[in-house]
């Protein structure tokens, strides 16, 4: 543990089209270019691709990961372009949990992503369908 952890970032988007793969590249390019100017090194990316309200393990293999790392303490800080890349439904529980492990998380920017934007419809619409389908409503 490089002075008591490293800096890593995470980013998210919720399908697995080339626009979707675009969106995450664009991600992580903001996310360095607010860390080059603040002086910050990033030493490991996370990186998923699903819904922001999937959490199994083999659909979030990122953040299943960076989970991992957090709870051994091998990370200091983590930076994310906003709230709604981790997840709108499981943000606070996230914070919560990166404060018990001793991490510090950098929201670079309160404002949701365009692919958010786009995807929020889609995702209650989808979210409607599971909780349907595993309570037979």
């Amino acid at each position: 543990k490089p002075d008591g952890g490293i800096n890593v970032l995470y980013s998210r988007v919720s399908g697995k089209t080339k626009e979707d793969s675009d969106e995450l590249t664009k991600q992580n390019s903001l996310i360095m270019q607010y860390c080059i100017s603040n002086g910050i090194k990033i030493d490991h990316q996370y990186r998923d691709m699903c819904s922001s309200f999937v959490f199994g393990k083999d659909k979030r293999p990122g953040l299943y990961e960076l989970m991992k790392d957090m709870f051994a303490g091998n990370i200091k800080n983590i930076y994310v372009l906003s709230p709604d890349v981790i997840s709108p439904f499981f943000y606070e529980f996230f914070m919560e949990l990166c404060s018990m492990c001793g991490v510090y998380v950098e929201i670079i920017s309160n404002v949701p992503t365009d692919e958010a934007k786009k995807s929020i419809t889609y995702e209650l619409l989808s979210m409607s369908d599971i909780i349907k389908k595993r309570f037979a409503l």
